[in-house]
């Protein structure tokens, strides 16, 4: 009965850790940092449940009568303790940094084709799901399990993929419109907001919303922005004709130009905005209702100084945002940066407004009066590869972690990182393991030497044993002799 104890005590410390104590033969079995499991001949049943603040993970309690106490923070012995630690050391934060990898590859990605023309002559559209899809943003948060009926879930949109960190976070209602979002582990406070924000507020990368149910003072949601970031990314596009593998605006010499002038292809600072179709449905039309323009050189005075003016295809001067025409000035022989805002119209406003959009090139040399530059829309077909090459560029771009003015990483560093750190842990792990196995070695060890059986010295024993009973043998057969020449001799 007794070994049989012993048994039992020791299968449940490889489970969860347990200390001893010998109370007038009756054994006391605690865990954690003192929390009992048997007592007094009274033993206390310990469960898994789901966690009240994330139903997702499960929580380890002791149920004493009718409390039942969560013990999974102090845990750190036996399986269970090990896979508790994992969960919280590796499993989550590796998580979370691969879907923010994961979701600001496919942001910067998706934003980039959709500044492109693809082979067909069309703008570019996702390479990759999006990030904000109506699935995305309703999994990103997840309701306490006291949170009062009706409160259903947050949802949490993806305002700046960069400033997005690899935290979890808890936002709690004071009252059924305003809250406080706090950073966990630590509880270090993000700030505070309400839903009636319009636009919502952002905090390090993301907003929530409510999805339409009633909330009360005292809800609490725990909001995941990046750990379905991995899981959710698929692709969209399945055609390589779609591929946006081109800038939209190329530049073309006039071919009655007898100057020097040199040039840069265009670029457009102005991007199109991803999720908010409206504004990317302006700045299309606007392109294509802008070109083709052109660059018209005027006179250079005798400093070198010398104007230029944008006119549209009827030739008439391309007006900017405030009605005024388009122009500036170059000096010759040097390279000149020259940025053109062509004015249209804002949709996205109501009453609608004015705005524009600005793109970028350089005139070098020394263009003479008359001579022209055009600017139109990159046809399909096109061996244009400058959008392809932008694309290739956001692998070593600092797009990742830039948070407070921080210069962040870029996406093959920040993916680089997270393998280093797993690494580091499970190398720290086998050493755990090595380290844990020597020391029970030598507890056996040193258990062997006090109660232990060495087969060496039973067999010695045995040798000796023999010896002893063939010694005995011999002294009862000469006994045996003797007692039989006396009785002979009567």
């Amino acid at each position: 009965m007794l070994d049989s104890r012993s048994e039992a005590v020791r299968k449940l410390n490889e489970l969860v850790g347990v200390k001893v104590v010998e109370n007038n033969g009756n054994f006391d079995i605690y865990t954690g940092t003192g929390q009992s499991l048997v007592s007094g001949g009274t033993s206390y049943k310990m469960s898994a449940s789901p966690s009240p603040s994330d139903p997702l993970q499960y929580n380890v309690q002791v149920a004493y009568g009718q409390t039942q106490t969560d013990v999974t923070s102090v845990l750190t012995g036996g399986s269970i303790g090990g896979l508790l630690r994992y969960r919280n050391e590796v499993l989550v934060p590796a998580t979370n940094e691969l879907g923010r990898t994961a979701m600001v590859l496919s942001d910067q990605v998706n934003s980039q084709m959709n500044q492109g023309i693809d082979s067909k002559g069309n703008f570019g559209s996702n390479l990759y799901s999006s990030i904000n899809s109506a699935d995305a943003i309703t999994q990103r948060s997840i309701g306490k399990t006291t949170n009062s009926v009706g409160s259903g879930n947050l949802n949490v949109t993806i305002g700046d993929t960069s400033k997005l960190t690899a935290n979890d976070y808890e936002v709690t209602f004071s009252d059924s419109s305003n809250f406080s979002v706090r950073r966990l582990p630590n509880g270090e406070s993000v700030g505070a907001g309400s839903l009636a924000d319009n636009p919502p507020k952002q905090f390090e990368g993301f907003s929530v919303s409510l999805n339409g149910n009633t909330l009360a003072a005292g809800d609490s949601f725990k909001v995941i922005p990046t750990r379905t970031g991995a899981a959710g990314i698929s692709v969209a596009l399945t055609d390589a004709k779609d591929i946006a593998a081109a800038a939209p605006l190329t530049a073309t010499a006039g071919s009655s130009n007898s100057g020097t002038g040199g040039f840069t292809q265009p670029v457009l600072n102005t991007k199109s905005d991803i999720y908010d179709s409206t504004q990317t449905a302006d700045l299309r039309n606007a392109l294509k209702s802008s070109t083709p323009m052109k660059l018209v050189m005027g006179a250079a005075n005798s400093s070198g100084v010398q104007s230029y003016t944008l006119i549209n295809a009827s030739g008439g001067a391309v007006l900017d945002q405030n009605g005024n025409a388009v122009g500036g000035s170059i000096i010759q022989g040097q390279a000149n940066t020259v940025k053109l805002n062509v004015g249209y119209t804002d949709t996205t406003t109501t009453p609608s407004s004015k705005t524009a959009f600005e793109l970028q090139m350089t005139i070098s040399g020394s263009p003479v009066a008359n001579d022209t530059f055009s600017i139109g829309m990159t046809g399909g077909g096109s061996s244009d590869n400058r959008n392809a090459l932008a694309v290739a560029g956001l692998q070593t771009a600092k797009t990742v972690g830039v948070i407070n003015g921080g210069v962040g990483t870029s996406l093959s560093g920040a993916y680089a990182s997270t393998v280093s750190v797993v690494g580091t842990l499970a190398s720290q792990s086998k050493n755990d393991v090595t380290a844990t196995a020597a020391v029970v070695s030598q507890a056996k060890s040193s258990r062997d030497s006090v109660s232990g059986v060495s087969l060496d010295e039973e067999a010695s024993n045995l040798i000796k044993y023999q010896q002893y009973y063939t010694a005995s043998s011999q002294i009862i057969k000469a006994a045996q002799t003797i007692f039989s020449t006396l009785i002979n001799s009567l």
